[in-house]
C-alpha cells in the first residue's frame, strides 16, 4: 500500500497479529502472520511461507469512526483486541477489532461458531410438526443407525423400505451376495460381486426373435449372456409362471402402472389390462377415484389396440402420451406407438424416470448386439460421473463402483451407505483398501461425534467378520507412570501364561514397579489373588483381572475387585483417600 509507515506494533492479545498505520489512510491495517507448521513445501523459504499464508484486512469502525487519516495507536495489554487510536487532529477514540466468525454445523445439529477465544454453540430449535424442513445427510444418517442399518443387506432393505435407489441397491445386494436377515457373518464375503458390465463385455452373437402377432413389431434378442443381464435386472421370466408371479408382487406392493407397463414389454398386453383394471379398483377403494378413472381409462385405451401399420388409435394416443404424468404409463404409449421406428424404443431408454434396472433390461430385450453395447458403456460413463447409486448394478463392485461411490459420496455426503457398500465383498476391502480406508474412518469418527459408541464397536466387530485381514486400531494402551512407554503387549503376552509367578510385576522397559490393587495389593498384571472368595465372577472371565481407576483420584485396582467393593461402599478403597468414585463415574 502507498504510504509511509506511521506505527507499528504487535497485538499483545493476539500472537502472530502485527498491527500498523500509514500516512494518509483512515483506517488500521491488520497482518496475521501465520506460524510456521509442518504443511511448509519443501524448500519453501519463511519469506515465501509468509507471503502464501498472509492475511491482512482492514477493520472498519463503527458509529463515530475517524474520518481524518490516523497518526498513532496503543494497544491495552489485557483487553482482547481493544486499544486506543488517535488521528492527525487530535482526536482519540477507543477501538475493539473482531475477529472472524467462522460458522459451521456440528454433528449434533447445533450451529458452532467461535468469538475471540471462545468456543459457543446455538441448539438447534425442533419445528413444529406441520413445518416440514429438509434434514441434513447427517440427521439422516444418524436415524439410520438408530434403526439398525448395517452390513446386513437384507435387514436393509426391510429397514428403508421404500423405493428409492438405495433401496433398490441393497434388494440387488442382497441378492447377489447371499444376504439373510439372520446373521451378517454367514454372508459370503469371498464372492465377486459383478455387474452388467462384466456379463455385457463377453456378448456373443444374439439370436434374434421375431415379434408375435399381437405385440409390437419389434423384434427380440436373446443370448446365455442377456439371460443372466436380465436376471440382474429382475427380469429374469424363464416362463410364464415367474413373470406372473412378478406381476403379482407389483400389484400387492400398489406399484401397478409398472405392472402394465413390464406386461406390455413382455407383449402381454391383455395382462397389462388386467393390472390396470385391478390398480382401478384400489385406489377407488381408497376413495382415490381421480387416479381410479385415469387407471380405467388407459386399460380401455390399451383394449383398441392394433400391431398393425399406423392407425387412428396411434396418432391419437402419441398426442395424449405428452399430457401422462407417470412415467411407466408414458412409456407403455410410447412403445405402442412407436410403430417400425428404432427411436421409439430409445424414447422408453432415455427416460430417466424410470428405474435404470428397467430400462437397461428393455435394452437387453429389443436392441441388437452393437446398439446395446454402445448404450451401456454411455449409461455407464453417466452414471458413474453423476454417483448415480443405482447404477452400482451396471458396474458391480470393481475400479468403476469404487469410482461411482466417490461421486456418490462427493455428491451426497453419504459416508455410512458408501463404507457399508463397500464391505460387502472381500475383494473391495482387499484390493481397494486405501480407497475405501477413508470411508470407514470417517464413518467411525462420526458414530463417536454422536457417543454412538456401542454402535461403533459393533460396527468393528462386523467389519472385523466381513475382513479377518483387517486390523482394529488400538484405542486405549496401559502406559508406564515412570517412563511412559506402552506395558500393554506385555500383559497381552502374560496373558496365555498359566502359571501366576511366572507374570512380570516391572515394567518391561525402565523395570520401575507397577501399580497395584488397592485392595488385592497385588500387581496389575499379577491376576486376582486366591485368598479373596470370587464365587460371582467366572475364572474365565477375563474383564475380572483387569485394571481400572477412577479418573478423579487415580486410584484403582482389578475390575472385579473393585465391584465387588463399591457393592457396600461409595468412598475410595485407598485410606485417607475421600473420593466418591462410583457416585461420580455414574
Amino acid at each position: 500500500r502507498p504510504g509511509r509507515v506511521l506505527h507499528l506494533s504487535w497485538m499483545p492479545t493476539r500472537p502472530g497479529c502485527l498491527s500498523l498505520i500509514l500516512s494518509e489512510a483512515p483506517y488500521l491495517r491488520l497482518i496475521n502472520i501465520p506460524f510456521l507448521s509442518q504443511t511448509q513445501d519443501a524448500g519453501e523459504t519463511y519469506m515465501d511461507y509468509l507471503n502464501n499464508h498472509i492475511n491482512d484486512r482492514y477493520p472498519i469502525s463503527g458509529p463515530g469512526a475517524l474520518s481524518k487519516p490516523l497518526s498513532s495507536l496503543q494497544w491495552h495489554s489485557e483487553w482482547y483486541n481493544t486499544g486506543l487510536v488517535i488521528n492527525n487532529e487530535g482526536v482519540v477514540k477507543e477501538l475493539t477489532v473482531y475477529d472472524k466468525m467462522p460458522i459451521t454445523w456440528s454433528s449434533h445439529d447445533s450451529m458452532v461458531f467461535a468469538v475471540n477465544d471462545q468456543m459457543r454453540s446455538v441448539e438447534y430449535a425442533k419445528k413444529s410438526e406441520d413445518v416440514k424442513i429438509e434434514e441434513d445427510i447427517s440427521t439422516i444418517m444418524m436415524d439410520r443407525v438408530k434403526r439398525n442399518y448395517g452390513f446386513n443387506a437384507a435387514k436393509n432393505v426391510v429397514l428403508l423400505g421404500d423405493s428409492s435407489s438405495l433401496c433398490r441397491v441393497w434388494n440387488w445386494l442382497s441378492k447377489q451376495s447371499g444376504s439373510n436377515l439372520s446373521d451378517v457373518s454367514k454372508l459370503d464375503r469371498g464372492k465377486r460381486i459383478s455387474g452388467v458390465n462384466s456379463v455385457s463385455g463377453s456378448l456373443s452373437t444374439s439370436s434374434q426373435n421375431p415379434p408375435s402377432s399381437s405385440s409390437p413389431p419389434f423384434p427380440t434378442y436373446s443370448n446365455p449372456q442377456r439371460t443372466v443381464a436380465l436376471e440382474l435386472c429382475g427380469w429374469g421370466f424363464s416362463n410364464n409362471q415367474q413373470l406372473e408371479d412378478f406381476l403379482k408382487s407389483e400389484e400387492t406392493a400398489e406399484r401397478f402402472e409398472r405392472a402394465a407397463a413390464i406386461a406390455v414389454f413382455q407383449g402381454d398386453i391383455g395382462r397389462a389390462i388386467g393390472s390396470l383394471k385391478d390398480g382401478a379398483l384400489t385406489k377407488t377403494r381408497h376413495k382415490d377415484t381421480l387416479h381410479g378413472s385415469l387407471l380405467n381409462l388407459i386399460a380401455l385405451s390399451l383394449s383398441g389396440y392394433s400391431s398393425s401399420e399406423p392407425s387412428l388409435w396411434q396418432e391419437t394416443c402419441v398426442m395424449i402420451r405428452k399430457q401422462i404424468s407417470h412415467p411407466y404409463l408414458r412409456a407403455m404409449f410410447s412403445f405402442l406407438c412407436a410403430g417400425t421406428s428404432v427411436d421409439g424404443l430409445y424414447t422408453v431408454l432415455m427416460d430417466s424416470e424410470l428405474t435404470l434396472q428397467d430400462r437397461v433390461a428393455f435394452a437387453c430385450t429389443y436392441l441388437n448386439d452393437k446398439n446395446l453395447k454402445d448404450y451401456l458403456a454411455k449409461l455407464t460413463k453417466k452414471v458413474v460421473e453423476e454417483g448415480f447409486i443405482e447404477g452400482l448394478f451396471l458396474t458391480g463392485l470393481d475400479a468403476s463402483g469404487i469410482e461411482l461411490l466417490e461421486n456418490y459420496v462427493n455428491k451426497t455426503g453419504d459416508v455410512q451407505s458408501a463404507c457399508l457398500i463397500a464391505g460387502q465383498t472381500l475383494s473391495v476391502l482387499s484390493k481397494t483398501k486405501h480407497s475405501v480406508s477413508a470411508w470407514f474412518e470417517g464413518y467411525r469418527d462420526l458414530l463417536d461425534q454422536w457417543q454412538m459408541w456401542k454402535e461403533r464397536a459393533l460396527f468393528d466387530h462386523e467389519r472385523k467378520l466381513l475382513d479377518p485381514s483387517h486390523k482394529a486400531v488400538r484405542q486405549a494402551a496401559v502406559l508406564c507412570t515412570f517412563c511412559s512407554k506402552a506395558i500393554s503387549n506385555d500383559i497381552l503376552r502374560q496373558e496365555g501364561m498359566k502359571s501366576l509367578s511366572k507374570k512380570s510385576t516391572s515394567c518391561p522397559s525402565c523395570r520401575k514397579p507397577l501399580p497395584r490393587c488397592a485392595l488385592c495389593l497385588l500387581h496389575m498384571v499379577a491376576g486376582i489373588s486366591k485368598g479373596r472368595d470370587h464365587s460371582s465372577t467366572n475364572q474365565s472371565d477375563q474383564f475380572g483381572q483387569w485394571f481400572t481407576w477412577c479418573q478423579t483420584c487415580r486410584h484403582g485396582g482389578h475390575a472385579a475387585h473393585l465391584a465387588e467393593w463399591f457393592e457396600s461402599h461409595e468412598v475410595c478403597p485407598v485410606s485417607d483417600c475421600m473420593c466418591y468414585c462410583i457416585s461420580l463415574d455414574l
